[in-house]
This record gives C-alpha cells, structure tokens and sequence, in this order.
C-alpha cells in the first residue's frame, strides 16, 4: 500500500488500497475513516496509528499483563 516507501499512507495511497482490497465504501467515509486512523492529524496514517486503532486502547486486563511483563 506504501507506494511511495514513506513508512505511512497518505490519503490517496489509502484510497487506493480500500479500492485494491475490493472494499467497496464511498469516497466520504473513506476520508472519514482516514481521519480516523491519523491521529497525529500529519496527512498519514503510520503504523503505529494503524495498529493503535486496530487494536484500541489497553484494557485493564492487558494493562495488567503488560506491566508484568516488564
């Protein structure tokens, strides 16, 4: 999807995907589903704002193993 090796998507990079995954959404809520995903509001969406969203915030439960983790 990184067509141009930026290590995040632009917006037309990601319009471009939604259409190559077959995901048949208007334009409108593709811009609303990237404003979404970018939530440093730079024009991209990197990876860690993709899998930030993805994957949502820590539950306690997950906050709890994290922390015994480390």
């Amino acid at each position: 999807m990184d067509d141009d090796n930026s290590k995040s998507l632009d917006r037309n990079e990601f319009k471009k995907a939604v259409r190559d995954f077959k995901i048949e959404i208007p334009d409108d809520y593709i811009d609303t589903i990237f404003n979404a995903f970018d939530l440093n509001r730079d024009g991209t969406i990197d990876y860690d704002e993709f899998l930030r969203i993805i994957r949502g915030d820590l539950t306690p439960p997950r906050a709890a193993l994290v922390k015994r983790a480390f």
